[in-house]
């Protein structure tokens, strides 16, 4: 758990994917069945912008542990992993699917929202959003960028025009 914690800080927080890509191959050494590790590891894919891999990673993860009392991270694991992959409609329906969960992350909000949205699919994605207003003050697409994991600064673009489709603010 802890090499699990420590990959996952190195990717979301510091952006240190090859690092973290290292340090989860080390906590799948050591519990190749843990599905959290296959989950937040695919997390780190996505981030990185391997899609494929990422997708793989966190497929496994619900292959280990369909009903697992966690399963919202695996979810929003699967919806991050389709997003970046492209396939919004996968995305969305992961992310829905998440979303209907005890337990919710906040980013799955967003990436839901903008999956729906890059889809066409506004008053959903509006739906969304003002259900996150309610819940939490709203973040900025400003502050959603600077701290959003994503390599690649043309994911982080795109992923700031989904969520202002998605009626998040500027």
């Amino acid at each position: 758990r802890a090499l699990v914690s420590y990959g996952y800080r190195k990717s979301i927080h510091h952006r240190d994917h090859i690092s973290a890509i290292r340090t989860f191959a080390q906590a799948l050494d050591v519990a190749p069945s843990s599905a959290s590790a296959w989950a937040l590891s695919g997390l780190c894919f996505a981030f990185a912008g391997e899609a494929t891999e990422a997708v793989r990673h966190a497929s496994r993860a619900m292959e280990l542990s369909p009903f697992d009392r966690e399963a919202y991270k695996f979810f929003h694991a699967l919806c991050v992993a389709h997003y970046t992959e492209g396939d919004y409609e996968r995305a969305a329906e992961w992310g829905l699917r998440a979303l209907g969960e005890t337990n919710v992350w906040r980013g799955t909000l967003g990436f839901t929202a903008a999956s729906l949205a890059a889809l066409g699919r506004l008053q959903e994605a509006h739906e969304i959003t003002g259900h996150v207003q309610k819940k939490w003050p709203i973040r900025r697409i400003g502050d959603i960028m600077k701290s959003l994991a994503y390599r690649d600064p043309n994911r982080r673009r795109l992923y700031g025009e989904h969520l202002r489709a998605a009626g998040y603010p500027d």
